[in-house]
This record gives C-alpha cells, structure tokens and sequence, in this order.
C-alpha cells in the first residue's frame, strides 16, 4: 500500500513539474551537469530497477483497505461501465473496459499493467510531456467521443488512481515488453470486405448485433461507437486486437482468438468502413 501511495504521489509531483515548464531542465545537454548526474553523492544508495525481460505481468490481486482501497473500487467501477457512471464526460455507449478487457488486466488486449509507470511521458499528439490524467482524457475525448474532465475531477482521480494500482509492483519507467498487446500485429496486405461481412454476420454479430448497434458486446459504428480518430479507427489496431481478443467465447466453431490475420483484417476492414463520429478538435 504504501509502495502504491508513494507512486501516486510521484504521479502528482511530476505533473506540477511538468506544468511548471521544468522540462527544459531535463533537456539540459552541459557535460558538467551530466558528470554530475552519473555520479551520485556521497552516501546515496542506488538500486538496479528489474530490466525488461525480467518483468512478468502480474496484475495485483489485493486491494489494500481504508480510504485508498475505497478510491481504487470507484476507480475500477467507472472503469468497467464508463458511460452509466459518468455520462456527463461521455459521448457514446463504450466503458473503459471495452478496448481494455478484464479492467485493463488481460494481457493480449490493450494491457493497463504498468501503464502508469511511463508517465508523465512525452505525447506526439501535443508535442509535449503529459500526465496520466491528460492521457486519460485524451481517450474520454476520441474513444468515448465525449469532453474531457477537469484537472482534480474526482473522478478523473479515481480512474487515476485505480490505473496506478495496477502498476503497484512495478518500477518506473522500465519498458514494459505486452505494452502493445492487442495492437501490435501487421494487417494483411489485401482487403476481402465481402469475406469480412460474411465473417461479421456469422461471428461477431452475435455480441455486436447484425447492424453492428451493440447487445452483449459494444457498437461497432454508428454515433454510439467510437469515433473516428480513436486508435481503435485504425486499420492495424482493429485488425490486431480482433486477431488476439475476437471472439470472446467461441462462437460457431471460431474460438478466442481462432480468426486468421487475413480474417482478423477482413472485417477490421468491413467494420470501419460503416460511418462513426468525428473526432474534433
């Protein structure tokens, strides 16, 4: 619990060094500084963070008690039904959970496991250094086509805090090797639209309807979908994250992930073809 606390508040400091403008410090090329930098002072302990190959996903499976473990519950809740918690913030009918199965803790779909261990991390979106929350934000606005909460929301911190949990055992800023799990996968080269809603009519409407309007599953397209300019609008991520995740249960014969890439790419294909909202900036 406390290791949690402790990254939470790193998290914190972090952002008001960052919306301080400190981060032309961190550019800082002198070679004395850096002389400095590569020596620590007298008595100072270094420790060795784990390297990469030695991190193993491990979600954590205790939430700690009192006022920390309440706040992670809240976080965890808006997280899995988004648009019923906080339907001021969202724009269609998607949760959290709907891209990042399992609460953000399966390991082939979009994984949150150690995800807030890299921030405050430079964005390309802004070209600038932001934090956990601005991130989270960024998917309120294009994923949940909605608006994106205030700095210190209540809600908006717990999302934070309950992300946070998940990386509870891991060091900052290691590269996390399943980071891109769920969208990571090279398309096919060609494109069968009509195999794709074959493939759709016979497997995936079954959770997402003929008509692609969600049921068991989230919509597809239409304005209660994502928008386009959500990552999941584009072809590799879609094509990706229906190799490895679709279907959820096997469904006539197909199993969890049983498509093929071509398949998979197919009806990403058929998919986002169908009209969507647009993100606006």
């Amino acid at each position: 619990m406390a290791n949690l606390t402790e990254k939470i508040s790193m998290l914190a400091l972090s952002a008001v060094i960052v919306a301080a403008g400190v981060t032309a410090i961190v550019n800082f090329t002198d070679t004395t500084h850096q002389s400095a930098a590569a020596t620590p002072p007298s008595g100072l302990q270094t420790e060795t963070a784990p390297s990469a190959e030695n991190l193993v996903f491990s979600p954590p499976k205790k939430i700690p008690k009192g006022k920390l473990g309440k706040e992670i519950l809240r976080g965890e809740q808006i997280f899995n039904q988004t648009f019923s918690t906080v339907p001021q913030f969202v724009g269609d009918k998607l949760n959290c959970s709907s891209c990042h199965l399992d609460g953000g803790m399966d390991e082939s779909a979009l994984p949150l496991v150690g995800a807030s261990t890299q921030f405050p991390e430079y964005s390309k979106r802004p070209k600038s250094f932001i934090t956990l929350s601005e991130r989270v934000n960024q998917c309120f606005q294009r994923s949940e086509g909605g608006k994106a909460l205030p700095l210190g929301n209540p809600d908006l911190i717990a999302v934070d805090t309950y992300i946070t949990w998940l990386s509870s055992d891991l060091p900052m800023y290691e590269k996390i090797p399943w980071e891109k799990n769920g969208a990571d996968l090279t398309p096919s080269s060609t494109i069968n639209l009509k195999d794709g809603e074959m493939i759709f009519q016979q497997v995936c409407s079954t959770c997402h309807g003929m008509q692609g309007q969600g049921g068991f599953g989230p919509p597809l397209w239409g304005p209660e979908s994502f928008v386009k300019g959500a990552g999941m609008s584009k072809l590799k991520d879609m094509a990706s994250f229906v190799k490895l995740n679709m279907p959820v249960y096997e469904v006539h014969g197909v199993k969890p992930g049983g498509l093929t890439i071509q398949q998979a790419t197919d009806v990403a294909a058929y998919v986002l073809k169908h009209p969507r909202n647009v993100f606006h900036t």
